[in-house]
């Protein structure tokens, strides 16, 4: 039986003017889970609750079989967390962090922190004030990952990176992860990056979950069908994920092609264009459309 690595159980956070939830997320032992929605869609306040910085108004969560409301300081040691805005003593050098940081964790690992200070070429007598964006979260991955977490939690951590240095930290990632069997919660809006790491993709949208999904499957199977009209049978069919209307077309995203065919050919319509897809025009279609799931 797979462990559950953490299990989010009906969970609503309230604020004046937005609700996230009820959120119903598990990630399983191992798995890469990529947090996909817009800006204010609730990603950043649902990591907040996950790692204790927000108090739920409802549900639960579970991280390690632990209730967070009574997690123990050496359950701590099994997380490493990776915000898009790093934290550090910012008129201290980059060795001074380290060495301060470092005396928090218990199972701080040294062989990893040198391994990460030579892979990412971090100059530990340089301040972090000096350092630029790219090289500060090289120096936050390093952080996280140098106590040898079972759970890493990212919050748009390569946000604003140029796209060498996102490839260097996404290349590395996937090795650690498999080598450390780390289980990996990541919210990104590059969806790119998700692409080449992710097991399992979440779609939100305005607080609410529209659609959770493995990775291969969207990739394999769903495809986007386009009309020059609207079928309104495809609104609700089994097979639809997502439908919108724009500029005079009508376009579907169906789970199931054969399925869609077949509801199709019952209706004696045919699409105008059954467009290949990938994980970015998906999101695109996925977020601005009406969600079935």
């Amino acid at each position: 039986m797979t462990e559950k690595i953490f299990k989010i159980n009906n969970l609503i956070k309230k604020y004046p003017e937005f609700t996230l939830g009820p959120l119903d997320i598990e990630l399983n032992e191992g798995e890469v889970t990529g947090y996909i929605g817009q800006n204010a869609a609730g990603k950043t306040t649902t990591i907040r609750c996950l790692t204790g910085l927000s108090k739920i108004d409802s549900g639960s969560i579970k991280i390690f079989d632990k209730d967070t409301e009574n997690f123990r300081c050496d359950m701590k040691e099994k997380i490493g967390i990776i915000y898009e805005q790093q934290m550090f003593y910012e008129n201290m050098k980059a060795g001074w962090n380290l060495k301060t940081i470092s005396s928090f964790f218990k199972n701080w690992d040294t062989k990893i922190e040198n391994h990460l200070i030579e892979l990412f070429k971090i100059n530990r007598n340089q301040k972090v004030s000096d350092l630029s964006r790219g090289t500060r979260v090289k120096l936050a991955f390093l952080v996280a990952l140098s106590h040898k977490p079972e759970l890493l939690i990212m919050d748009e951590p390569t946000s604003g990176l140029d796209p060498i240095v996102r490839d260097d930290i996404l290349e590395f990632l996937a090795r650690y992860k498999t080598d450390n069997k780390c289980s990996v919660f990541f919210s990104s809006h590059i969806i790119s990056d998700l692409e080449k790491i992710a097991d399992t993709i979440i779609f939100l949208k305005e607080g609410r979950i529209i659609c959770k999904e493995s990775k291969s499957d969207i990739i394999r199977n769903w495809k986007i069908f386009s009309f020059s009209s609207v079928v309104e049978q495809l609104k609700k069919d089994t097979a639809t994920v997502s439908w919108r209307l724009s500029d005079a077309k009508f376009t579907v995203i169906s789970k199931d092609e054969k399925s869609t065919f077949s509801t199709l050919s019952s209706l004696d319509v045919k699409p105008a264009e059954v467009i290949e897809t990938n994980l970015e025009n998906l999101t695109i279609e996925i977020l601005k459309g009406n969600g079935n799931i």
